[in-house]
């Protein structure tokens, strides 16, 4: 599949020289190179490059089209779409975090408590301290 999107790249990076060359660099037809450069980079997990693309695609269609034309709709679609996906990786990164701070708290508990510490390292523990401090009043 990465060679696919090798592929693809390559053609629509020359596709995108060929036609500013011939049509110049505020051509409509540009946006569809744009979005279908933004499609690939979403593909390869190069979020920021898609949002470049897609953003480039959408000026370009907005200026050339307008609001209402079903083009300028696409790019807006994939713009949220790349936002949901950009949510997400925050949101697991955020739940990730707290996870590691619960388990960092609960070591910390395991860590101080040896009996506990005892129960979760040793199978064979049957719940009797290996040795005990007699406190006296």
């Amino acid at each position: 599949a990465r060679e696919r999107l090798d592929e693809a790249e390559v053609a629509f990076s020359r596709a995108q020289k060929i036609w500013r060359q011939h049509y110049g660099p505020d051509h409509t037809d540009l946006a569809m190179v744009a979005y279908n450069l933004g499609v690939v980079a979403q593909m390869r997990g190069q979020t920021a490059r898609a949002f470049e693309f897609h953003r480039d695609a959408l000026s370009r269609r907005r200026k050339g089209l307008g609001d209402e034309h079903p083009d300028v709709a696409d790019s807006l679609e994939a713009l949220a779409e790349l936002d949901a996906l950009e949510l997400d990786r925050l949101a697991g990164v955020e739940r990730r975090t707290r996870l590691l701070g619960r388990e960092r708290e609960r070591r910390s508990v395991v860590e101080d408590d040896p009996e506990l510490l005892a129960k979760l390292t040793n199978p064979d523990y049957d719940g009797k301290p290996e040795r005990a401090i007699v406190i006296e009043d």
